[in-house]
């Protein structure tokens, strides 16, 4: 399985498996194009839409990639920080060494 399709599963302190994916340059882009100019221009709230468009998968059930920012808002709470903690961890460890929330929102401007 290449690399772009890979989906790996973490699990979160609640217990919750979450699977996650590696942004390709499309879905960076339509997660630019879900947000408004504004808040596109917020580092950290960037940062948390990225790690959010990472999760396709909660417990075993498929998660659409979100198309606007309330959608977004929605999935950044239900995830909380447990759900971003067990994220990054993902991300590190299986995507790319040092991933930063602030890393990714400046990754998906390029």
């Amino acid at each position: 399985m290449s690399d772009a399709n890979k989906v790996v599963v973490v699990t979160d302190a609640r217990g919750r498996s979450i699977g996650i994916k590696k942004l390709g340059m499309s879905v960076r882009r339509r997660v630019l194009k879900a947000l408004s100019d504004e808040s596109s221009r917020k580092q950290q709230y960037l940062g948390l839409v990225m790690v959010a468009a990472c999760v396709v998968e909660i417990d075993g059930i498929p998660e659409a990639l979100p198309s606007t920012e309330l959608q977004f808002d929605a999935l950044i709470d239900r995830l909380d920080d447990d759900g971003f903690t067990a994220i990054g961890r993902g991300i590190q460890e299986h995507f790319g060494v040092g991933i930063s929330e602030e890393e990714l929102a400046e990754d998906a401007k390029k």
